[in-house]
């Protein structure tokens, strides 16, 4: 007798892929040190204007320090990239893509404020205890499959 494929078989298959492939970016990411929030808050692009502005800090972040970006500056460039039309999500991926390059979590940025252009670097802040996600996303799969695998089958 063949098997019947079901449903929430193929929901398993689908689940268990991008568990993986989360699994595999987020081991990459702990292991090569670079697992870290980016500690400014930005605007999208709006009004005309093409750049993303900073809207604040993450508690922690390193603001105070000489040369500091600032509510209000519109930043320029991460690294070597720009920041034209590039909103919150963009802003994030482009920092953790330069923290990466460069092995290290300290990101340079290039910034206007008040007509002038300034160089700083922004501190990525380090995911405490980065490897504590992996049991609970394990001990979920595990869970969801039980689930799936005794869900009643509606195509009898």
């Amino acid at each position: 007798m063949r098997p019947r494929h079901t449903p929430a078989t193929a929901l398993m298959v689908a689940l268990f892929a991008v568990w993986a492939v989360c699994t595999v970016l987020h081991v990459q990411q702990v292991a090569g040190g670079t697992l870290a929030w980016v500690g400014v808050y930005v605007t999208g692009p709006e009004g005309g204007d093409e750049f993303p502005r900073v809207r604040g800090f993450w508690p922690g972040a390193d603001r105070d320090a000489p040369g500091a970006l600032l509510v209000g500056d519109r930043l320029l460039r991460v690294g070597t990239k720009s920041l034209r039309d590039v909103g919150p999500i963009g802003f994030m991926a482009r920092a953790h893509a330069t923290a990466a390059e460069r092995h290290h979590l300290r990101v340079p940025i290039t910034y206007e404020r008040d007509g002038v252009v300034g160089h700083t670097r922004i501190a990525l802040i380090p995911v405490a205890y980065p490897w504590r996600m992996l049991p609970l996303t394990c001990t979920l799969m595990a869970t969801a499959a039980l689930v799936l695998r005794r869900w009643p089958c509606a195509c009898r």
